[in-house]
């Protein structure tokens, strides 16, 4: 089945908003609506994108809102400023809702509040990089080897390039407080940094060091894989970069890097980018042993475009499927697909893959 009508991005003209409206342009002949409370900023982010792409002023947390949304063919939210009554609103109507939340809370209550209801519509959660190319990659292992029981997934992101500001604020807010994850069969939780391990990637001596951070694909990806244990990674490049947000969450800051996230982002933006351009993902599969059975890396450019790219092949996956209720994003993207669509976008994509089957 393929839905007709306008794709809206809610959140549309920050960095991911408009890269992923760019590639949806390029991909498909819909209309495109570029979302948010400044309909100038809209507007204007629109009118480097072409005439299919149009900009609105739209208050997502405003009632009134759902109704320009609802008749949408699909809604694309990168805010978590979005109630979950008007994701409600675009199911209920027959459209396909994708979210790109990394949030365990937002993503939980979102999930908990389309379940059950039945919708003619169709949600997607998880799309994106992490959750989303993490979710895709993690399916793919344990196809690949039914036996595993514990997945850690690593994202090392390049900061040789400033990323956009909502995910610099999403990762500085998370610096603090508690996040689950499933570890030996149950849901426990820990602080960021509290779990650490080193990953052999990139040929680099040692590894790198990499930080337990609260990514939502660890929960999902443990539920829907049914895992023993499922576990997420930060590594930041340059490796010293991971060093000092180490120290800074031993120190026990990460409460007060939270709660400044939007000045320290501002700053951050404003200041010299470091290291190289550059995103590498890290998934491996361990037996019920502690034997390694699979793994996958992939290397490719940067965060934010391969985030476009994810949302925007999720999008037009999700228009074609004749599903409904609510899924994750690997229920309809499979890993050769995501691989295929990012070596022919971005060249610089290297892959390495092995199981022991």
């Amino acid at each position: 089945m393929s839905r007709s009508g306008e794709i809206w991005l809610l959140g549309g003209y920050g960095d991911v908003g408009v890269r992923t409206a760019r590639r949806l342009s390029d991909m498909q002949d819909r209309p495109i609506v570029l979302a948010g409370r400044s309909g100038r900023e809209a507007e204007a982010a629109a009118s480097q994108l072409g005439r299919d792409v149009s900009g609105a002023a739209v208050d997502a947390t405003d009632p009134a809102a759902h109704g320009a949304v609802a008749d949408a063919a699909a809604v694309i939210n990168l805010t978590e400023s979005t109630p979950h009554a008007l994701a409600a609103a675009v199911v209920k109507a027959g459209g396909v809702f994708l979210d790109t939340s990394a949030s365990p809370g937002y993503l939980k209550g979102l999930e908990a509040h389309l379940s059950g209801r039945g919708m003619p519509g169709l949600a997607v959660l998880s799309v994106g990089l992490s959750p989303g190319l993490t979710n895709i990659m993690a399916a793919r292992l344990k196809s690949e080897c039914p036996d595993i029981e514990a997945i850690d997934l690593c994202l090392e992101i390049g900061l040789g390039q400033h990323h956009g500001r909502a995910a610099t604020v999403w990762f500085l807010e998370n610096a603090g407080g508690r996040y689950p994850y499933i570890s030996d069969g149950s849901v426990v939780e820990a602080r960021p940094g509290q779990l650490r391990r080193r990953f052999d990637v990139g040929g680099k001596a040692g590894g790198v060091l990499a930080l337990g951070y609260g990514f939502s694909d660890q929960m999902t990806i443990g539920e829907s894989l049914r895992l023993r244990t499922s576990r997420s990674f930060v590594a930041l490049d340059p490796p010293w970069m991971t060093r000092v947000l180490s120290l800074l969450l031993r120190l026990q800051l990460g409460e007060i890097i939270s709660g400044n996230a939007d000045a320290l982002a501002r700053s951050m933006l404003k200041g010299p980018a470091l290291g190289k351009v550059g995103t590498r993902v890290v998934g491996e599969g361990f037996d019920r042993s502690g034997n390694l059975r699979g793994r996958i890396e992939l290397a490719s450019g940067d965060q934010a475009e391969i985030t476009a790219l994810m949302a925007a092949v999720t999008t037009l996956s999700a228009l074609d499927s004749t599903l409904g209720g609510v899924i994750h994003s690997d229920a309809i993207v499979t890993f050769d697909e995501v691989a295929r669509l990012l070596t022919a976008n971005l060249p610089e994509t290297r892959m390495v893959a092995s199981f022991d089957t």
